[in-house]
């Protein structure tokens, strides 16, 4: 792989904020898996997941958007 001309500074920015959004997109989607897979394997209690799920989805979407934004 081909470094960036790290003399851009603009370019180094973007890059730098694509790969914290992507951290942050990540780290949402690894929440969501670690609240839905004991409820696929064990059936764990469902009360009051949509409380959990809804927060981690928005933040997924509104990281999906900030990338979106930076393209």
């Amino acid at each position: 792989m081909k470094l960036p001309d790290l003399s851009d500074e603009a370019k180094m920015a973007l890059i730098g904020r694509q790969t914290v959004l992507r951290r942050a997109k990540k780290d949402a989607l690894q929440e969501l898996r670690d609240l839905l897979v004991p409820m696929l394997n064990t059936g764990a209690e469902t009360q009051g997941i949509r409380a959990k799920l809804l927060p981690l989805i928005e933040q997924v979407e509104a990281v999906d958007e900030a990338l979106e934004a930076l393209s």
